[in-house]
């Protein structure tokens, strides 16, 4: 072999490792190999359609916007358009998407059910929706600057959905909650719930009534709105809020009312069903902590002398802490 022969081969041999090195560099520059989350849960309420001033703000993104061109977006490798699968075998989104329907008439319910009387449920809950409504649309990006106003919309945030679905999913998921607005000049909020990423969007801006997402002609006019979800779900996000714990999470409820115009029907009302609601919330967490100490003394007991007891018998001496009497069932 000569040596022309070797060079070229050599140059060949070079040329071919140098397409595999980039062409392996392509496949792993993904903007977010880090983000160890591939799950999305995208919870869309059927029953949420405040009216604010005469205008409806109706929940009008369809189910088929949400779980293809969205979550496709969101979870692209870059900002151009791929195909369904790209050179390297890989999906076009990262997420898996699951919708979730939530009810805000059900999940208020929770905090107004009394199990004795039933007195002023309907009406608490209506008057708790609308109260939601009006926070979230006098709130403004600027206010949350404030400790007390942050907790507050922490609290009318989260009493939205259905709590005990969310405390029980995996810390894998992440949750995109799409609500009509969530503040009057600002469309993503995001949240650490515990161990759980939530980001909150608004379908509106209520402060210039336009949409945060343009349904027609084409979904790629949204790219500005998909960039700001992007940014706040894998940058750093400048509308945030964090809950660790009890105190966190319910605090707002102490100071909800004064968020209302004392002269709209909803800020009339607001303290006489904000009683009850406190009331609720202070049994329901009462009785969770009761039980969860049942649940660990009778464990402590089974581990210390397993002939103690039957496990699968119920324990009569002392049983679980009853809410029969109680004002609040969380059963």
């Amino acid at each position: 072999m000569s040596n022309q022969q070797l060079i070229v081969i050599l140059i060949i041999l070079f040329v071919l490792v140098l397409i595999t090195f980039k062409i392996s560099l392509k496949c792993g520059s993904e903007n977010f190999d880090n983000h160890e989350k591939v799950r999305i849960k995208y919870h869309i309420f059927t029953d949420f359609v405040p009216d604010i001033n005469g205008k409806k703000y109706y929940n009008y993104l369809p189910e088929r916007h949400i779980t293809q061109p969205l979550n496709n977006e969101i979870g692209s490798n870059g900002d151009v358009e791929l195909p369904p699968v790209d050179g390297c075998g890989n999906t076009f989104s990262r997420f898996d998407p699951v919708i979730q329907k939530e009810s805000i008439f059900d999940n208020l319910s929770l905090y107004f059910t009394n199990q004795q009387e039933k007195y002023n449920v309907y009406e608490g809950v209506e008057n708790e929706i609308n109260s939601t409504a009006l926070i979230l649309n006098s709130l403004s990006k600027n206010s949350l600057s404030d400790y007390t106003t942050r907790k507050v919309l922490q609290f009318v945030l989260l009493n939205t959905l259905n709590n005990y679905k969310l405390d029980n999913d995996s810390r894998e998921i992440i949750h995109i909650v799409i609500l009509p607005f969530v503040l009057k000049d600002a469309n993503v909020i995001k949240m650490d719930y515990y161990d759980k990423e939530i980001y909150f969007v608004g379908l509106y801006t209520p402060l210039d009534n336009s949409k945060f997402f343009k349904t027609y002609p084409r979904w790629h006019n949204n790219k500005e709105s998909v960039d700001k979800i992007k940014q706040s779900m894998f940058g750093d996000s400048d509308t945030r809020l964090s809950v660790s714990g009890l105190d966190d999470r319910y605090s707002g409820v102490n100071d909800k009312c004064k968020f209302l115009t004392p002269h709209c029907n909803a800020g009339v009302d607001c303290e006489r069903y904000n009683n009850l609601m406190i009331e609720n919330i202070y049994n329901m967490n009462r009785q969770i902590s009761m039980y969860n100490n049942y649940l660990q003394v009778q464990q402590s007991i089974q581990n210390n002398n397993p002939s103690m007891r039957n496990p699968n018998c119920p324990d009569t001496e002392n049983p679980p802490p009853a809410n029969a009497n109680a004002k609040f069932s969380f059963l």
